[in-house]
């Protein structure tokens, strides 16, 4: 506890079981690999995301997110990890199928986040 000799002293904590969740009225979008998920995908909210995806660095990302108390309606473009030795990265076709996602699906992502791990 913060004492001073003047003023008053406040003192915040969080005692809830649960973290506060945030609303946000903005998609997000999420570029990044999966064990079995492929393509472009919309989940309303972040259990509905969570159920998607199986193991990748979109997973590690719905995670971190999840932590936060961030509530959202995500689009998921997820691809195959790719070899060691390849030449092109599979990122770029996950982001250029983006481009089409709001005449397909009738959503409009505000912020895109590109997960991608190391090779």
């Amino acid at each position: 506890m913060a004492n001073s000799k003047y003023g008053i002293n406040i003192e915040f904590k969080n005692l809830a079981p649960q973290p506060v969740k945030i609303n946000n009225s903005k998609p997000i979008a999420l570029i990044g690999d999966d064990t079995e998920l492929r393509g472009v995908h919309v989940a309303n909210n972040l259990e509905e995301a969570l159920s998607l995806v199986k193991e990748g660095s979109i997973l590690e990302a719905l995670k971190d997110i999840e932590a936060t108390g961030l509530e959202s309606q995500f689009i998921l473009s997820a691809f195959e990890k790719p070899h060691e030795h390849s030449e092109e990265h599979p990122a770029l076709e996950a982001i250029n199928v983006l481009k089409k996602v709001e005449q397909e699906h009738k959503i409009r992502p505000k912020f895109f986040l590109a997960v991608l791990t190391n090779l």
